[in-house]
């Protein structure tokens, strides 16, 4: 995304996300995203939201695929 903007609001965050507000708010109490406060607005700066999103990103799976052969 090319955008210019530096602050999420929350709304903004989970549709770019693809979470849900109560996921976006369970993340922020349990201190794994960071966000700041305008008023009473929580906004998220883009940086501190894609540090999130690399952390949360698992790696692919390590077993072995099955092709459905027997030996």
């Amino acid at each position: 995304m090319t955008d210019d903007k530096r602050v999420l609001s929350i709304r903004e965050f989970c549709h770019r996300y693809g979470i849900g507000r109560t996921t976006a708010y369970s993340e922020m109490a349990a201190g794994r995203l960071v966000c700041c406060q305008a008023g009473r607005r929580r906004l998220i700066r883009v940086d501190d939201a894609e540090a999130w999103s690399m952390s949360t990103r698992r790696p692919p799976s390590l077993a072995p695929v099955s092709n459905g052969e027997t030996k």
